[in-house]
């Protein structure tokens, strides 16, 4: 494709997006199609919460996951396709790809935190509690002071539509309309599934697809210049720059043919940021290893501990899997972000060297070490809790003093700290060898681009749900396990939210409804669904204002009361006979 047909179709693809806001903001045509997915009578959509949860896997949780599998994929091709011998072509549609994959979702993702647009099934009109408002619109009086819109564009969709960069990763004709028509069906798939649940309108999914299509003709335009063909028969050191005399003898510069050198000046800035990017993995591929090994590992030991617990399942396996990885690596790439900034920060001619060989070594003993601890403190925390860090474990955080005093008495904390920097110290001087080994090293620029992709990649790596995944496994048990513990603590203290169900004692909602319902007024009218304790009292006296003490306390859990402890002892008995009074 020409430089002048991707400009034309730039220039089309905005004002198409213009259009699609000035729908979405001053017509009502997304609401008169949504309407068609809409039941008025029960409230509800096409894809109800109950058929939600057994499509979810085809057509939600599902999808993702793949989407994610297919960019490790790429990721793998990009990096070693050379080793296996893949051809040039191959690569480089795993590199068009894998950037499609990365920009699409997170730009187009992103950008639903700042259009504060409302999902159909959360306004009025279709049972909601806000007022429709437009992107092109002035926030609503009625919306002040609520939890902003965050439904436009599509996110969802947009994984999909990246797969239309398949249009450029193929050479004949018939395999690229074959590409550009499964990542529409794809995205328009995954697009109207959402509107049929009520997440969507119709103009979300269309910009969706449109801004898709402008982010992958202007990747395509970056890179329109690169061809890997050019690397099968070129080896050019990073020192030796495309404008050398092609008289020059120079034993770092070997070509099959020596006028060929020149025709390298488009593809050398392509082949110099992916030789960045080889060297920044090779150089953090110890820190990964040894994150993955620790996580592995404590995974082992809480599966065996629970394996009289956890119920495996195939869709289990096919859902935690991938949920385990993801999270995993999301963690792993923010954690070696201060090693990452270490190597670009590094001068060049120091790469290598006596000091940048003792300074890595000290990054991997104190990365190795507080992995450790975060892996013992998260064994200690499944032990009381049963799960991975979660908001209980924030709250921790925030009363330092007290937590630590009471860890102090509970744990061998100095026994603890001394086997975690003895285990530290022994994995560095076995991995020492590894840490610092260089070649090339990479301009500085070079190194700046390529952190930039690594960055990008676990951005986008962070923008897919896996929470709201790990909850399709079928099993609480699976669905803790398959969460990396740091991604959890983040993810808790971001959320700021709790399961009652899963840290609570309760009861059936209808034995709660026949205890209490007695208990009422006589002249109390039940109104609202039957089974809930909604009530209505118009009092027939005059009101009487009560003097209320009420009394709260930190962590007095239900297992201080006889009524809710199997063998009956009454541990608090002055504060149940007060109840008794009451």
């Amino acid at each position: 494709m020409t430089k002048r047909m991707i400009a034309a179709q730039l220039s089309v693809g905005a004002l198409l997006l213009v259009l699609v806001v000035l729908m979405e903001s001053y017509t009502g045509w997304d609401t008169a199609a949504q309407r068609l997915w809409f039941d008025s009578a029960t409230h509800e959509w096409v894809v109800s919460n109950e058929l939600h949860a057994r499509l979810t896997w085809f057509f939600y949780d599902g999808p993702k996951i793949l989407l994610v599998v297919l960019g490790i994929a790429c990721v793998a091709g990009v990096l070693g396709g050379a080793r296996w011998n893949l051809p040039p072509e191959c690569r480089r549609g795993c590199l068009l790809l894998l950037l499609s994959l990365a920009f699409v979702p997170m730009l187009l993702g992103g950008a639903k935190q700042f259009t504060n647009v409302y999902c159909p099934k959360q306004i009025e009109e279709f049972g909601g509690e806000y007022v429709h408002q437009g992107v092109l619109e002035c926030r609503n009086p009625a919306n002040e002071g609520r939890s902003p819109g965050r439904c436009f564009p599509a996110g969802h969709a947009s994984g999909g539509f990246a797969l239309m960069m398949l249009f450029f990763c193929f050479r004949s004709r018939r395999d690229r309309w074959a590409g550009l028509g499964a990542g529409l069906i794809a995205g328009w798939g995954m697009g109207f599934y959402q509107m049929l649940r009520g997440q969507h309108f119709l103009s979300h999914t269309l910009f969706t697809m449109i801004g898709a299509w402008m982010i992958i003709l202007l990747v395509t335009w970056a890179l329109r210049g690169f061809s890997l063909n050019k690397l099968v028969s070129i080896n050019i050191c990073p020192d030796v720059l495309p404008r050398l005399s092609r008289n020059r003898n120079s034993s770092c510069v070997t070509t099959r043919s020596p006028n060929r050198i020149f025709s390298f000046k488009r593809g050398f800035i392509m082949y110099a940021f992916l030789d960045a990017v080889r060297y920044l993995v090779r150089r953090l591929l110890p820190f990964i290893g040894i994150y993955f090994f620790a996580e592995l590992t404590e995974l082992s030991i809480l599966a065996l501990r629970e394996s009289s617990n956890l119920h495996l399942s195939l869709k289990g396996f096919l859902v935690s899997f991938p949920v385990w990885v993801g999270t995993t690596m999301v963690s792993c790439l923010f954690s070696i972000l201060p090693v990452l900034a270490y190597l670009l920060l590094l001068p060049r001619k120091w790469h290598g060297g006596r000091w940048d060989r003792r300074v890595s070594i000290l990054f991997f003993f104190l990365f190795t070490a507080g992995h450790l601890f975060e892996e013992v403190a998260e064994l200690l925390f499944w032990d009381e809790f049963t799960s991975r860090f979660n908001f209980v474990a924030v709250d921790y955080l925030v009363y330092t003093n007290e937590v630590i005093g009471n860890i102090s008495q509970s744990y061998p904390v100095a026994l603890f700290l001394g086997g975690i920097t003895v285990a530290a110290g022994v994995i560095t001087l076995l991995a020492r060898r590894w840490l610092s080994t260089v070649r090339t090293v990479p301009r500085l620029l070079m190194r700046f681009a390529g952190a930039a992709l690594l960055v990008l990649c676990a951005c986008s790596l962070n923008m897919v749900n896996f929470m709201d995944i790990s909850e399709d496994t079928g099993d609480r048990y699976l669905t803790e396990l398959s969460k990396d513990g740091l991604y959890s603590l983040f993810h808790a203290f971001f959320s700021n939210e709790l399961s009652y169900n899963d840290f609570y004692l309760t009861r059936p909602d209808a034995d709660t409804v026949a205890t209490l319902a007695p208990l009422m007024a006589s002249d109390a009218r039940r109104v609202g669904d039957p089974a809930s304790l909604a009530y209505e009292v118009a009092p027939h006296e005059k009101e009487i204002r009560a003097n209320v003490v009420i009394v709260l306390m930190e962590s007095m859990g239900s297992e201080f009361f006889s009524e809710f402890r199997d063998d009956g002892q009454k541990l608090t008995p002055e504060l149940e006979l007060s109840l008794i009074h009451i």
